[in-house]
């Protein structure tokens, strides 16, 4: 529970709005693409994959690369 809360004091605004657009790409299918996240925020792609690795440094998503 700690790591919980530890990690999301470190989130911002653009943080929840990633995850929240994960959230809903996962409704569809097991995995999001990095496009349709980057549609979902209106960000360019750099940007998202700055803020995923973010958020599994933190260990609250896991990426795939290449698949």
């Amino acid at each position: 529970m700690k790591f919980v809360v530890e990690a999301l004091r470190k989130l911002d605004k653009e943080d929840f709005k990633v995850l929240k657009i994960i959230e809903i790409g996962m409704s569809k299918s097991e995995y999001v693409p990095v496009e349709f996240i980057a549609r979902g925020i209106r960000k360019d792609l750099e940007y998202v994959f700055r803020r995923l690795q973010k958020l599994s440094n933190l260990g609250l998503v896991q990426r795939m690369k290449g698949a």
